[in-house]
């Protein structure tokens, strides 16, 4: 049966895949011995590209030699070819940064283009940092956490295991029985990851179990904030804020989203409404209308636009007018342009909602829903119930935006001279 290392492996099949070579950040510690093993379990049932294990002996502890032989067997048993590198690092303050730093440098030298490195950083990882950076004062770009992927050299780090708890890792290596390098610095608590990771995150944990997910979920948000850009949106024709749906990925389309609400001023929705509400956006068909209601606004697509829409759009309310006389309500205003088919001036018409079911027929064209007009206007269904219906007599003698019915013409002399109706949304203010 599938473990969680082996599905979050094969959520990456297609990076993977298409990979020049595969290498492997191989500490010989638990996470990095978990990963080599899965991978190579993985590679059984998948056409992967060569793999190899890279060790860095940075010489800092008086067992680096021994833990070098211990991943040449591990290497060895797994059929993975493996290669070491020596770095020296003076111990000064820093020591830790000057090991990643030589450690990404050798990483660097073998990542060739269309090349992948997989580090095996998991969730657990992945919340202490977070917390750890909040802790010492960081902005967005910290509080992201640690990157799933990124550029390193001419080919592209990847961390799999970064959605898989620390259990589950040790629950793998604990079933298979393999025995992994234990550095007993990580246990020293006068490190204050180690002091977060054995004191705090316990108690943390036995009060808020589930405090990894709603940590993590911060973390993309302030990821969104930094990486997400509002230079897409605009201005559609009804004055509301507007973006293109033109993206590959839910996640993407969600920063997008994020990112505008907050530079609106907006409060934002739960994170997984608009998480559901992004990936409905790529999958609904073009006439469906995805939407999420907030008390001060709505989102809202159709037609592969998203939109920010406010909270409540006012119906066209029934009145008698004047043809020819323009009026301003909620719903928006009414005005009249001279046409070839139109009503006479000064004529007493009453106005009422659409009623998208019925069925009207325009000059020289058959008889359709009035809905069909709406859409070849580009009207979305959330605008329709504002566009006034012109009756007399309960006859719909014409639609604001599409003209002079038949009907209409037929009881004002037949093709008159005269005015038509044309409607103007509401001016729109959401936000600041």
């Amino acid at each position: 049966m599938p473990t969680p290392l082996l599905e979050a492996l094969e959520e990456h099949s297609a990076a993977l895949r298409s990979a020049t070579r595969v290498y492997v950040g191989f500490s010989g510690g638990i996470d990095s011995h978990c990963l080599l093993h899965a991978l190579t379990t993985f590679s059984q049932n998948e056409p992967l590209p060569p793999v190899t294990a890279i060790h860095v002996n940075h010489g800092l502890h008086a067992d680096a030699d021994a833990w070098e032989m211990q991943c040449r067997k591990i290497a060895g048993e797994l059929g993975v070819d493996i290669v070491i590198e020596r770095v020296g690092v003076k111990s000064k303050p820093s020591l830790e940064a000057q090991a990643r730093a030589a450690r990404y440098q050798i990483f660097q030298k073998y990542l060739t283009e269309n090349a992948l490195l997989l580090l095996a950083h998991h969730l657990d990882d992945h919340v202490e940092t977070v917390l750890f950076r909040l802790i010492r004062g960081a902005g967005s770009t910290g509080l992201s956490g640690i990157p799933k992927t990124r550029q390193v050299g001419a080919g592209s780090l990847l961390r799999p295991f970064l959605g898989v708890h620390r259990s589950e890792i040790e629950a793998y290596a604990s079933e298979l029985g393999l025995q992994s390098i234990h550095d007993s610095s990580n246990d020293d608590l006068a490190l204050d990851r180690n002091f977060l990771r054995h004191q705090v995150l316990p108690m943390i944990e036995a009060r808020w179990p589930g405090y990894r997910s709603g940590i993590s979920r911060t973390a993309q948000i302030m990821g969104s904030i930094d990486d997400a850009s509002t230079d897409a949106w605009y201005q559609c024709p009804f004055g509301c804020p507007s973006l293109d749906i033109d993206f590959r990925e839910a996640e993407t389309l969600h920063a997008a989203v994020h990112a505008k609400l907050k530079v609106m001023g907006l409060d934002l929705p739960a994170f997984d409404a608009l998480r559901e509400l992004s990936r409905q956006c790529l999958t609904a068909g073009r006439d469906k209308t995805p939407t999420l209601y907030t008390d001060a606004y709505a989102l809202s697509c159709w037609r592969g636009r998203l939109q920010i829409l406010p909270a409540t759009i006012a119906p066209c309310e029934p009145e008698e007018v004047v043809v020819g006389r323009v009026i301003s309500r909620a719903w928006g205003s009414l005005s009249w342009v001279a046409a070839n088919t139109g009503l006479p001036e000064g004529s007493r018409v009453s106005l009422r909602p659409i009623d998208e079911g019925e069925r009207v027929r325009f000059p020289g064209r058959p008889s359709r829903p009035i809905r069909h007009g709406m859409q070849e206007m580009g009207i979305a269904p959330y605008w329709r119930a504002s566009v006034p219906t012109i009756c007399v007599n309960a006859e719909v003698v014409a639609v604001a935006g599409l003209g002079c019915t038949e009907q209409g013409a037929h009881i004002f002399n037949e093709n008159s001279e005269g005015l038509v109706p044309i409607w103007t949304p509401p001016k729109i203010r959401i936000g600041n």
